[in-house]
């Protein structure tokens, strides 16, 4: 692959990824469904692709425009997680014995589940609407343009750039085996969001980057939406415990709670496995590039 095909692949990724997001911010002031998402998905695109090939742009062009990046992905993940959060504790309810899913604990449940994601959703309309956000398009605009790519950066480069990421996964995988509790599900949430930038460079660079960089780019999307299952249910559990603490009183509350995070730790274990089952097979598909 010439060092133009990489320039080139990268320049339009950084095109699309704008576009997309000019696209979908518009749809989310107006609350379209999964309009967040997409927002957050495209935003998250521009940063990772601007994060691992860092070393081939100019020197600090990327560094304003990443901090504001993390920034906004910020904001549209309070909101993207509220909604998520409402779903899938919503999906666990309708799974309750029928005595307790039409019971005071759950309905309350429901009602604060919804408060959190319709509150999160003004806060993000106001930012969506704010200078500095208006600012932060203005920039990534101007970049995507032209962004200030170094002549010469080629597949060699790529290859540099993924095996690195692919190092910062692994650093993650090896320390979450070292402890327990939530210093291990903490780094477990560390690799899933370097296998989310990594899986984005790849398809960033598409196939320019070689077959072996695709299949790692697959590997990367069925690592993250396994670890995105083990955090979302962790995130769940820990939500319940929290509502659970402050209304003791109400009666069902131990037995919803109880059923539920027996719900919700059997997803976390399955998809736990699952994630184990491809790490090992991820030096097969790369480590020999």
């Amino acid at each position: 692959m010439s060092p133009r095909n990489s320039r080139q692949a990268i320049c339009d990724s950084l095109r699309s990824s704008f576009e997309e997001m000019k696209v979908w911010s518009e749809a989310a002031r107006e609350s379209t469904d999964d309009s967040v998402h997409k927002t957050r998905i495209a935003s998250r695109r521009l940063r990772s692709t601007m994060r691992i090939f860092r070393n081939g742009f100019a020197k600090g062009a990327t560094h304003a425009l990443e901090a504001e990046l993390k920034w906004l992905g910020e904001q549209l993940g309070a909101q993207r997680d509220a909604e998520v959060l409402r779903a899938s504790v919503g999906e666990a309810i309708n799974l309750l014995p029928e005595l307790l899913r039409g019971g005071e604990f759950a309905n309350l449940l429901d009602k604060q589940l919804k408060s959190a994601a319709s509150k999160s959703g003004m806060k993000l309309r106001s930012v969506l609407n704010s200078p500095r956000f208006y600012e932060l398009m203005a920039n990534l605009d101007a970049f995507v343009m032209d962004p200030p790519i170094l002549r010469g950066f080629g597949r060699e480069d790529v290859s540099a750039c993924i095996t690195m990421e692919l190092s910062a996964v692994s650093r993650s995988v090896s320390e979450s085996e070292k402890v327990e509790g939530d210093l291990r599900e903490s780094n477990l949430h560390e690799a899933r969001k370097s296998a989310k930038r990594l899986r984005y460079a790849i398809e960033a660079v598409g196939g320019s980057a070689g077959r072996k960089a695709q299949i790692l780019g697959s590997s990367m999307k069925d690592l993250q939406d396994h670890l995105g299952i083990v955090h979302d249910c962790s995130e769940a559990r820990k939500l319940l415990s929290a509502i659970c603490a402050d209304h003791l009183g109400i009666q069902g509350s131990a037995e919803v709670v109880a059923f539920l995070e027996g719900i919700f730790a059997e997803r976390s274990r399955v998809a736990e496995a699952r994630f184990w089952a491809v790490w090992a097979t991820i030096g097969d598909t790369w480590c020999d590039h």
